[in-house]
C-alpha cells in the first residue's frame, strides 16, 4: 500500500533514491529498503496485534474509502500509560502495480524479503 496520489508521489521518491543520497548523508549503497503495507491490511477490521518489543498494542480501527482507490485509515496505539490515534491515507497496490511504480522511477525489485511482501529492497534498473 502506498499513501497519497500515485504514481507521482512514489515516482518522485523513488527517483530521488535512484539518484542517490547527498554526500553529506553518507555513501549511497545503491539499494533502498522499502516497507510497504501488506495486501490485507485494510480488510477484516478492526484488528489488533501486540508488539512485545515496543510494549504496546496496535489496532487498525477502520479503513474508509475516500475516492480514487484511497482509504483513510485510523490506527490506535496503546501503551501502559498512554493511548493515541493517528489517521493516514493509503492506497492498496498489487505487486504488479508496486513494481510498475518502481519501473517508472527506473528501479527494480531486488527480491521480496518476507512472504507477505512488506519488506522490499529496490535497486536502480540496468540501462
Amino acid at each position: 500500500m502506498a499513501r497519497g496520489p500515485l504514481p507521482a508521489v512514489l515516482t518522485a521518491l523513488f527517483a530521488r533514491r535512484r539518484r542517490g543520497t547527498p554526500p553529506r548523508a553518507g555513501a549511497f549503497r545503491r539499494v533502498s529498503l522499502i516497507r510497504r503495507e501488506g495486501a490485507d491490511y485494510h480488510v477484516g477490521l478492526p484488528r489488533e496485534r501486540e508488539d512485545l518489543e515496543a510494549g504496546c498494542t496496535i489496532r487498525i480501527l477502520s479503513a474508509d474509502p475516500v475516492g480514487d482507490g484511497v482509504d483513510e485509515v485510523m490506527a490506535e496505539y496503546v501503551l501502559e500509560d498512554a493511548r493515541w490515534t493517528r489517521t493516514f491515507r493509503s492506497r492498496a497496490l498489487s505487486a504488479e502495480q508496486f513494481e510498475g511504480c518502481l519501473d517508472e522511477a527506473r528501479l527494480v525489485v531486488d527480491r521480496y524479503l518476507t512472504p507477505d511482501g512488506v519488506w522490499v529492497p529496490a535497486r536502480p534498473a540496468q540501462p
